[in-house]
């Protein structure tokens, strides 16, 4: 006759995860979040960048292009987010890591101003 061993049940760490969680207040878990994302995006190489615009400084216009080597522009970027109140707001883009880039963004009454940057080590460094 076979002996059969008898298996020890494993905890689930699903479970336990779960149950901490569920004691967090909702403020907590959103920070948390905000944190984990942060984390993950510079983990891709990716970080974001708010500009603001107003409609009555400079162009009233902010934007983010990606240059190449030479300082011509190669595409613009596609706004991932954006917050408009009255005449004046904020824009969200997204950055790759080693890529140039041309940031313009609401300067004084008469200019804007403009500036190229390169992201490294997760941080916009102007060029």
């Amino acid at each position: 006759m076979k002996e059969r061993k008898q298996e020890t049940p494993q905890p689930e760490t699903g479970n336990l995860h779960a149950n901490k969680t569920a004691e967090m207040a909702t403020d907590e878990l959103l920070r948390m979040q905000e944190e984990i994302s942060a984390e993950l995006k510079k983990r891709n190489g990716k970080i974001t960048v708010t500009l603001e615009y107003n409609r009555y400084k400079g162009t009233g216009k902010a934007w983010v292009a990606e240059i190449d080597q030479y300082g011509k522009i190669v595409a613009f970027l596609d706004v991932i987010g954006s917050q408009k109140n009255g005449y004046q707001g904020e824009k969200t883009y997204e950055l790759c890591e080693g890529k140039k880039y041309r940031i313009n963004e609401v300067g004084s009454k008469s200019y804007d101003t403009r500036y190229d940057a390169i992201v490294v080590n997760g941080k916009i460094k102007r060029i």
